[in-house]
C-alpha cells in the first residue's frame, strides 16, 4: 500500500525542509527530477521540448528542468505564462538563470511552435486549485490536441491535487510529484489526467499521517485466509442469496451469481423477481435458481439489487432483504430504492450486521441529493459522507474506486481500466464481494479485496 497525502501535509514538509536548506536548492532538485523523467520518456540524445512555466514555483521547476535539458543538447522553447515581475523569488531566480529565449503565452498562442517531442507542464501546481480560463484554457486545448506526450510537474494543471476534481485540465502521459503521492492523482479525473505517477521525495520524509491508502498490489491483501482445509466442505464457505433479476434484467442476476460461484462461495442461490426466469443457468449450473419467498435454507450473506427494478414488488423484496441480521451487499436498483425512500435508508443505518453499498457516481449522487459532478469533484468526501450516513462500508465505483468505512478510513484502488465501463461490470463486482464475505465474514477485507481483484482481472484481460 502507498500512503496518500493532501497538499496541507506536503506544505508542512516543505516548511521543515526550508528550515534546513535553501528553498532554491529544493527547486534545483525538483527541476533535476523533472529533467530526468523527460529524458526517460524521450530516450534520445537530442530532442525538442516545450517548457511551460506558470506564475508559481511550478514554473520555476520547469525552468530549471529546461536549463538542464538544454545542457544535454536538447532544443528547448520556454513559454512564460506569467508576469515575470510578479514571480515568487525562487521562480524569478530560475528565470534569471535560464540561458535562452522566452516566449510570452499570448505570442505563443498566436504562433505555436512545432516539432516538439514532449511538453513539460509547469503551469499550475498543487497550491492552485482554480479552474483554467482565458489564455490558460486555450493553452490546455492546444497541448491536449498535440501529438506529443506531456510531463506534468506535481499535478496536471487544472486538477485539484486534494480531490482529483477539475473541469478543464492538461492531460499528461506522466506526472512527477514531489515529497509524497497525492490523493487527487489517484481518483476521478485526476487519475485520467495524471497518467503514470512517479513520486520523488527529494530526500524529505512526511511528518503528518496520511489521509488514506492506495492499494496497488495483490500483496496488500492476506489471500492466505482463503486457503481451504483438506477436510473442508461446501458448508464451510458460505451460502449466498443473490436477489434481483426483474423483467428484462435477468442477465444482471446471472452475472452476479456466476461471479459469486467463481470466487468460491460454497453455495449460491439466484433469486429472480422476473416471472419468466429460467430454472437453471446452463453456463453456471451449480447456481441454484429459486424464488425468494420459497427458499427455506439459511443464508450467510445476502446480495440485493442486481437488476432488481424499482417497482412495488422490488421495494417489498428490498425490505425483506434488509430484515435478517445477515451481512448484506446492496447494489444497483437497491441503492436507487434507498435514495427514493428515507425510511429504507434509516433501516440500513440501524442494521447491526455488516452492510456494504456499491454505488457508481450517479447512484451516489441520488443518495446524497446532489449532482453527479459534485460527487466526481470530491470523490473522497462523497464516499466518506455516504459511509457515515448509511453506517455501511461504501464502495464508490469509478476511476480510482474508493472504499470507505463509517469511521472515515478509506482506501483507493490503483488497478482497473476503462474496459470496465460497460453494463454488467458492477454486477460481477457485487458477486465477488458477496463471495468473499461468505468465506471470511470480514466486510472491510471483502470490499477492498473484491474491488482490487475485479480491477486486476480487468487489467489482465486488457493486456
Amino acid at each position: 500500500m502507498t500512503p496518500l497525502y493532501d497538499s496541507a501535509a506536503v506544505r508542512e514538509v516543505e516548511r521543515a525542509a526550508f528550515a534546513r536548506r535553501p528553498s532554491f536548492a529544493l527547486m534545483r532538485d525538483a527541476g533535476a527530477a523533472v529533467a530526468a523523467e523527460a529524458a526517460k520518456m524521450i530516450a534520445r540524445k537530442r530532442a525538442k521540448a516545450l517548457a511551460i512555466a506558470g506564475p508559481g514555483n511550478n514554473g520555476g521547476d520547469a525552468l530549471v528542468a529546461a536549463a538542464l535539458l538544454k545542457k544535454r543538447g536538447w532544443g528547448i522553447d520556454v513559454v512564460l505564462c506569467a508576469d515575470k515581475n510578479k514571480l515568487p523569488p525562487d521562480a524569478a531566480k530560475a528565470l534569471q538563470q535560464w540561458r535562452g529565449s522566452v516566449v510570452i503565452l499570448g505570442d505563443f498562442l498566436r504562433a505555436p511552435g512545432d516539432g516538439y517531442d514532449i511538453a513539460i507542464d509547469g503551469l499550475l501546481g498543487i497550491g492552485v486549485n482554480r479552474p483554467l480560463g482565458g489564455e490558460y484554457s486555450k493553452l490546455a486545448k492546444l497541448i491536449n490536441a498535440a501529438p506529443f506526450p506531456v510531463l506534468s510537474i506535481d499535478a496536471p494543471s487544472g486538477i485539484n491535487a486534494d480531490t482529483g476534481g477539475g473541469d478543464e485540465c492538461i492531460f499528461a502521459a506522466r506526472t512527477v510529484t514531489f515529497f509524497a503521492d497525492k490523493i487527487g492523482l489517484r481518483t476521478g479525473k485526476g487519475r485520467a489526467a495524471a497518467g503514470e505517477v512517479v513520486v520523488c521525495d527529494l530526500d524529505e520524509k512526511m511528518t503528518l499521517p496520511p489521509r488514506g491508502m492506495l492499494h496497488n498490489s495483490l500483496e496488500d491483501f492476506n489471500f492466505a485466509r482463503l486457503r481451504r482445509r483438506a477436510d473442508g466442505h461446501k458448508g464451510d464457505y458460505g451460502t449466498v442469496f443473490v436477489i434481483g433479476g426483474n423483467e428484462g434484467m435477468l442477465g444482471a442476476l446471472a452475472l452476479a451469481s456466476r461471479a459469486c460461484v467463481r470466487l468460491g462461495a460454497g453455495k449460491v442461490f439466484a433469486m429472480p423477481l422476473a416471472k419468466n426466469a429460467p430454472a437453471c443457468d446452463f453456463i453456471a449450473p451449480e447456481v441454484m435458481w429459486r424464488k425468494f419467498g420459497n427458499v427455506k435454507a439459511a443464508a450467510d450473506v445476502v446480495a440485493v439489487g442486481v437488476g432488481l427494478g424499482v417497482n412495488a414488488e422490488a421495494k417489498k423484496t428490498m425490505k425483506k432483504a434488509l430484515s435478517p441480521p445477515l451481512p448484506l451487499v446492496i447494489d444497483a436498483d437497491a441503492i436507487n430504492l434507498l435514495a427514493a425512500d428515507e425510511a429504507l435508508k434509516r433501516e440500513v443505518k440501524k442494521r447491526k450486521a455488516p452492510t456494504i453499498i456499491t454505488p457508481h457516481p450517479a447512484e451516489a449522487a441520488r443518495l446524497l441529493k446532489c449532482e453527479t459532478s459534485k460527487v466526481q469533484n470530491d470523490r473522497i468526501a462523497a464516499a466518506t459522507t455516504l459511509a457515515k450516513q448509511t453506517n455501511a462500508i461504501t464502495v464508490l465505483k469509478g476511476a480510482g474506486t474508493i472504499v470507505s468505512s463509517p469511521s472515515g478510513e478509506w482506501t483507493i484502488c490503483a488497478a482497473g481500466n476503462p474496459g470496465l465501463a460497460q453494463a454488467g461490470s458492477g454486477d460481477v463486482l457485487t458477486g465477488m464481494i458477496a463471495a468473499l464475505l461468505a468465506q471470511t465474514k470480514d466486510a472491510t477485507f471483502s470490499a477492498r479485496a473484491g474491488v482490487y481483484l475485479h480491477a486486476t482481472a480487468a487489467d489482465e484481460l486488457s493486456r
